[in-house]
């Protein structure tokens, strides 16, 4: 949910804070450039201190960063600041759902198991997608109604 959460509203959202749809738009490939930098990281930390402590790692980290993206109305930086930190824990939670199989189910139970941790990640995504449209209307992107 962190990773598309605005690009639903992204027009509002250029429009609020004076920058263009590009740069809004744009803001979902940080995702995209920190995983690719966090994987082997996220890998190694979850294989030295073990599944719990780098889950937890990930969630503390998205947390912060969403925290952080709050802070939004100080300026479009701390979006962007903490799209960073979000970004940098998701790969120690995807990484997670093929090591939670092979160390909690069977050898036959683990294909399905990872199935669906990975089946709930889309899902996550499109309620992260369309969640904030529920909370901005279009007509919220009218320059009189910023």
């Amino acid at each position: 949910m962190a990773w598309i959460s605005l690009q639903s509203v992204a027009p509002v959202v250029a429009n609020a804070y004076g920058i263009s749809n590009t740069e809004e738009t744009t803001i979902s490939l940080v995702y995209m450039a920190m995983f690719i930098v966090a994987n082997f990281p996220s890998n190694y930390a979850l294989d030295v201190w073990g599944l719990r402590l780098g889950v937890i790692v990930g969630v503390t980290l998205t947390a912060i960063g969403l925290c952080i993206k709050a802070l939004i109305n100080k300026s479009f930086v701390w979006v962007i600041v903490g799209q960073v930190l979000s970004a940098i824990g998701q790969p120690f939670i995807i990484n997670a759902a093929p090591k939670l199989a092979a160390q909690w189910y069977g050898q036959d139970e683990r294909v399905i198991a990872v199935t669906i941790a990975t089946a709930c990640e889309p899902l996550g995504v499109a309620v992260g997608f369309v969640f904030p449209s529920f909370f901005v209307l279009n007509s919220d992107a009218n320059e009189e109604n910023v």
